[in-house]
């Protein structure tokens, strides 16, 4: 068996803060960058479908999802709170 070799550090950024720093789409619902589209063009009224989830995607959809990002933010009930709720019995 050959000797198995020790992998070296990544030298790149994570493709997610790359796109977001390069202002590219990327699909909320599973995170695939548009690498031909950025986020201004979308905002000027570009449109497109992702290529991994078929879902497609326009700045009106997308200040929807991230409006209701916020508002589960800010109405979900974490797992702490749900055990302290279940123990007092509600």
């Amino acid at each position: 068996m050959p000797p198995v070799l020790p992998f070296k550090p990544s030298t790149s950024e994570p493709v997610a803060s790359t796109a977001a720093l390069a202002g590219l789409a990327t699909c909320p619902g599973c995170h695939t960058v548009e690498p031909g589209l950025t986020m201004e063009a979308v905002n000027a009224g570009a449109t497109w479908q992702c290529a991994r989830c078929t879902q497609r995607w326009n700045a009106s959809r997308l200040d929807r999802v991230g409006a209701y990002m916020l508002w589960l933010s800010k109405h979900a009930v974490s797992p702490v709170d749900l055990a302290t709720l279940k123990a007092s019995g509600m």
